[in-house]
């Protein structure tokens, strides 16, 4: 499986790069990619960065075992 955090969901991904993640993974989950105030202290961007971290370590013990994760933010 190949976790897709972003905020750019595979349903609009070209059919070639879809057919190409499930051919390497076997399968795509979009998750998406937290909002994060730009005001947020290091602590706080910390914070949220373990949670989603824990979010895929979790998705690998319930057999569904990623492969990889495709993380894309926001350039603002």
């Amino acid at each position: 499986m190949l976790i897709n955090l972003s905020n750019h969901s595979s349903d609009r991904w070209l059919e070639e790069q879809k057919s190409q993640a499930c051919e390497h993974w076997g399968s795509v989950l979009d998750m998406n990619f937290p909002s994060i105030d730009p005001k947020a202290t290091p602590a706080e961007v910390k914070a949220v960065a373990e949670e989603y971290c824990q979010r895929c370590i979790e998705l690998l013990a319930t057999g569904e075992k990623p492969s990889a994760v495709h993380l894309m933010g926001e350039m603002v």
